[in-house]
């Protein structure tokens, strides 16, 4: 017979192992970026980090069966579909040949039918960007930063720094550009050495930090009688390559990456 604790440990479980597979593969995408020379391009990998961590402590430290919220992480993998309605009006919008027939009134109803069950169900603030998080901020429409200050707040300045990379925001074109020391601003549109530190650093520390918050060092099989410690030998790989990129940043290692190898 099931037991809805265990089901409920069990989405938790794989909801995290997804934030964390999502990790690795946006902290891949980072190095890869890096070892080409492009640091801004970076950015958007690491603010990706950033979320992925915060996300991941937020559901770890308060989406449990046995917390306040028992019910956020399903609030959490339902949250995407209060605004299947609207991205389906805008694919509409777009003309695309035939997206009539492909998205059609039974569809639109059918998804207007379940944004509005959801909403009925959670509250209008469920269809706002973090509304999956309101029970955490009964007074407020939740934000990201209101996120990160709840489980990290010394991070508020890294994400603003990220951003400003990402967005075509003013702030991002005067971090684009470079001095001659004469009043003359350049841009550089291609690969640099210049940069890498910060984006490796932060990506590589977003990156151990999800891990270690749901990776166990030991798990202990009861049938075998033996513990199982991969979890200790991998977050040791994690470490060790934190480790290094430290090391290079602090001059321990000078010999620096060559853009596009």
């Amino acid at each position: 017979e099931d037991d809805p604790e265990d089901d409920a440990y069990a989405a938790l479980f794989t909801t995290l192992t997804g934030l964390a597979a999502r990790a690795l593969l946006a902290f891949n995408e980072v190095s890869w970026l890096l070892r080409g020379g492009y640091p801004q391009g970076a950015f958007a990998g690491v603010r990706s980090l950033h979320e992925l961590y915060i996300v991941t402590r937020v559901l770890w430290e308060y989406g449990s069966p046995e917390s306040n919220c028992p019910d956020l992480v399903e609030r959490y993998l339902l949250h995407q579909e209060v605004f299947l309605k609207g991205a389906a009006r805008d694919l509409i919008s777009t003309g695309i040949p035939g997206i009539d027939e492909t998205i059609n009134t039974e569809i639109l109803d059918a998804l207007d039918s379940r944004q509005r069950e959801l909403i009925g169900t959670y509250g209008k603030v469920f269809s706002t960007s973090w509304g999956w998080a309101a029970p955490l901020f009964p007074k407020k429409t939740p934000s990201f930063m209101d996120l990160n200050k709840l489980v990290m707040p010394s991070l508020n300045a890294y994400y603003r720094i990220a951003s400003e990379h990402l967005h075509a925001s003013s702030a991002g074109l005067a971090n684009a550009g470079k001095s001659d020391g004469m009043g003359t601003i350049g841009y550089n549109g291609g690969a640099t050495i210049d940069g890498l530190a910060f984006p490796a650093i932060f990506g590589s520390t977003f990156l151990l930090s999800l891990v270690g918050t749901i990776v166990p060092i030991e798990i202990h099989n009861s049938e075998t009688d033996k513990d199982i410690d991969t979890g200790r030998h991998m977050l040791g790989v994690l470490a060790r390559l934190h480790r290094e990129i430290l090391d290079a940043w602090n001059g321990e290692s000078t010999e620096g990456p060559t853009p596009g190898k």
